[in-house]
This record gives structure tokens, sequence and C-alpha cells, in this order.
């Protein structure tokens, strides 16, 4: 029996899979982001038919009230002061969580991912913008209204007027270099000049955000994720990036411990399925913790 469904929104695609009794997520799928809510809810309509589910988990873009109501502007317009939570409760008579997709991810490595045994850390998760969870002290900080963690918001390029996910994102990558999709940016990276040149100004851009959360948050350790991580030159990339950047502010003697998501494009989802348990501990009796 299927018990779990688990919906990941993001700019570019939702990602869904299934929790079975043995807590592990199953049937994982990936459709382009509806381009409306009522065409949204017809993918969900199709998920839910599929499935033979006792609730739903999803990771959401946007700052979302306890409620389940949408505050905050993303990359999905239309879910701005919407009550997905509310919505798919009426319409399919199951429980309903939802949290924000950077929580989601922050909380998945807290609960036994990168930061397993890690009080206080960030949890950046680079897509079609950027966005992010802070756990302080084993907790979320959400921030008086909702918005901590939304590191795309940083103004870190004042001469154009850019905020990070304006110029240090998968897709502002995407856009400097030209190319389709990250990963076609990093495989022509050796033979072409505007490949190369893209590529060190997104890893450039990346390193001088953490350098930033680094001094205003001082975490124990920063956590990256987001597809574009799952590039093999990624790490060497951004630690180099690091490096160079330190050297030019030698006074900054705190360096960042940089690691990558383990639960890597899955995060969101897995964190969306720990929330739900937590927040439905009945109907999650015959899930294995």
């Amino acid at each position: 029996m299927t018990l779990v469904l688990a919906v990941d929104i993001g700019g570019s695609f939702v990602k869904s899979a299934v929790t079975r009794p043995d807590g592990q997520l199953y049937d994982f799928q990936k459709v382009a982001t509806p381009t409306s809510l009522d065409a949204f809810m017809l993918v969900m309509d199709q998920l839910v038919d599929a499935n033979d589910i006792q609730g739903i988990a999803i990771s959401s873009p946007g700052s979302i009230e306890s409620s389940g109501l949408n505050v905050g502007y993303s990359a999905v317009p239309y879910l701005y002061h919407e009550n997905l939570k509310v919505l798919c409760e009426g319409r399919y008579g199951v429980p309903v969580s939802i949290e924000n997709d950077g929580n989601c991810a922050a909380l998945a490595e807290y609960e036994c991912g990168a930061a397993e045994g890690i009080a206080s850390f960030v949890c950046i998760v680079i897509g079609t913008g950027i966005g992010g969870g802070i756990v302080h002290h084993g907790e979320l900080l959400r921030g008086a209204h909702l918005h901590a963690g939304e590191f795309g918001y940083l103004m870190l390029d004042m001469a154009n007027g850019n905020t990070w996910s304006e110029t240090g994102s998968s897709s502002a990558l995407t856009k400097r270099a030209g190319f389709l999709n990250g990963e076609e940016v990093f495989k022509r990276a050796g033979h072409s000049p505007e490949a190369a040149s893209a590529l060190e100004h997104f890893f450039h851009t990346l390193a001088a955000g953490i350098f930033s959360i680094q001094y205003i948050l001082d975490p124990q350790r920063v956590l990256l994720g987001g597809g574009i991580t799952q590039q093999s030159a990624f790490l060497k990339g951004i630690n180099e990036a690091i490096e160079a950047l330190y050297r030019q502010k030698s006074y900054a003697a705190v360096k960042p411990e940089i690691r990558l998501c383990q639960a890597g494009s899955h995060a969101q989802l897995t964190g969306a399925v720990h929330l739900w348990k937590k927040q439905w501990k009945d109907e999650a009796g015959c899930l294995q913790e």
C-alpha cells in the first residue's frame, strides 16, 4: 500500500515520489511545472488517482504560514496567496503538510543527511533561484516574516541591481553561458571560452554569497544542494573559489565548512515526508522511523 505522496514544486519541474511502509521513497516522477494553479491541480489529480495514499507532503517555494497559506513570492507566482494545504485536504480528503522547499531540504539533512548531529547550519539550494533553510540550535529559524533562509534576496550585484538568485543561480549560469542547462556548461567548460567564463563567474558569485552568510550567521556547516551540485566538478570549483576569496580577504579567519547535501535532488521530498510524519503521528504509525 502506498502511504504518503511527496510533491516538490520547483520553478522548472514538479517532482514526486511515494513513501511505502519501509519508509523509503519510490516511484520518482518529474514533469514540467504547470503554468497555472488549475493545471497544477490536474497534475495532482493524476498523482493521487495513481496511488492509494493516506497523506500528502508538499515542498513548496515561497513563505508558508502554519495554516498553509503561501505569503512569499517565488518562481511559481500562482502559488502566492494560495493555500495548497486547505485546497488539497478538501479535494482529496487526506491529511496534508506543506513547508518551504528550502526548509524541507534542511530538515532532510538534519534528520538523516550531511547535518546529522550538527546543531547549527545553513542549507543553500541552488536551482532556478537560490533558496535555503537555517537550523539554529536544532530548530528551524523561520524569521519574523517567515523569510529566514531566503538567501536569493541577497544583493550581491549592486552595480546592476541584481540579487543572488539573479546572478548566482543555475538558471543565471545557463543564461550567461548561452547553453541549454548547467550540465552542458560544465561539459563544455574545457573547450568553450564562453562556458569557462560563465562557470568562473558562477563560482565566484556563489563564494561571495557563502562568505557573507558565514559572517552573518556563523554556522557550523554550510550545505549546498540542488541539481547543479551533482556535477562532479562542482565541489572542487566552489572550494577553489572560496580559497581565492579568502586569499583576497586575509583578515577573515573563519572559513565555512562546506558539504554537499546527501539527499541530493531528493532532499525536498525527503524533508517534506519527515515533516508530514511529525505533524500526523497517528497516520504515520505504520511508517518506519
